[in-house]
């Protein structure tokens, strides 16, 4: 029986708390994280998350204005697909789901929802995503800071306004179990939800110390257990003997570097972007070989 660990996180932006994030992450490299308020746009590409792109896949979705985005970690050895990637005025959402030996273990949604003044407009646009993406066939962990400082998760108490109302019963319908226990900010409300439709599937939910200086706490779970059994599989190698020099050397005469290094100056940041382009084409035009590894039981 395997149990997947799982950080949820509102960072209150990255750009300035990449050393700690690159802590955090190197100290927990089979954790998946899910982060909120990234404040990222299409200025910051993935080069900002250099060491942590060792370990770690990145999906995010940006705002591209001014605070909101979300994003997930995946560690490398878990095979992933992405389902969604949304942000609009109302919220931000990445959906993935994450497999093994190509079955669906669960599905994961990072979301953030603004504090719009229209609160109402922005629940409904949330419902209709969250119903549109839900996957009744599989398990399903939503998580996120969701700006909902009325609903009484921690009571019996149903009398709340009627779009926090909407957003309680919607996700009670659809069999959620709402697993935070304990205040996530630190003026002590709970904004930060980790719900989960089968309540037999996770455990060990703790609240910990907020990355630098955000005013969120950090929640902690431990989503399983899962009973894998690591089939057969085929793994695929590239053969660089054989790759295809002449396109490879037509397709990076083809870029306009300048503008890819433009306003990096650091020299890891520049290694990265030139990474980003430069595998894509080397791997398009190399062959590949494959190994088959026998199967064995976790």
């Amino acid at each position: 029986l395997i149990f997947h660990s799982l950080r949820v996180l509102n960072a209150r932006s990255v750009r300035g708390k990449i050393p700690d994030l690159f802590f955090l992450v190197s100290t927990n490299l089979d954790c998946f994280f899910c982060i909120s308020e990234t404040w990222l746009n299409d200025k910051y590409t993935n080069a900002l998350f250099l060491d942590i792109l060792r370990t770690h896949n990145v999906v995010r979705a940006d705002r591209n204005q001014h605070g909101g985005g979300v994003l997930i970690l995946i560690p490398r050895k878990f095979v992933h697909i992405e389902v969604s990637v949304e942000s609009n005025d109302f919220f931000d959402a990445v959906v993935v789901d994450i497999l093994h030996s190509d079955d669906v273990l669960f599905r994961l949604f990072s979301m953030y929802r603004t504090p719009s003044p229209n609160i109402h407009a922005s629940t409904d646009r949330l419902l209709q995503f969250v119903r549109l993406h839900h996957s009744p066939n599989n398990l399903n962990v939503i998580v996120g800071d969701f700006n909902y400082p009325k609903i009484k998760w921690l009571t019996d108490d149903t009398q709340m306004p009627p779009a926090e109302f909407n957003f309680y019963s919607c996700l009670m319908e659809l069999g959620f179990n709402q697993i935070v226990d304990k205040p996530t900010h630190i003026l002590g409300n709970l904004l930060d939800l980790v719900l989960i439709d089968n309540e037999a599937f996770y455990s060990n939910v703790t609240i910990q110390n907020p990355l630098s200086n955000s005013d969120h706490y950090v929640i902690s779970v431990e989503i399983g257990p899962f009973n894998v059994i690591k089939k057969a599989k085929t793994a695929r190698f590239y053969n660089y003997k054989k790759s295809n020099f002449g396109r490879i050397d037509a397709e990076l005469a083809a870029v306009d570097w300048d503008t890819l290094f433009q306003g990096l100056t650091d020299i890891n940041l520049i290694w990265q972007a030139f990474l980003e382009v430069f595998l894509p084409i080397l791997h398009r035009h190399t062959p590949q070989h494959a190994s088959t590894t026998g199967p064995r039981t976790d």
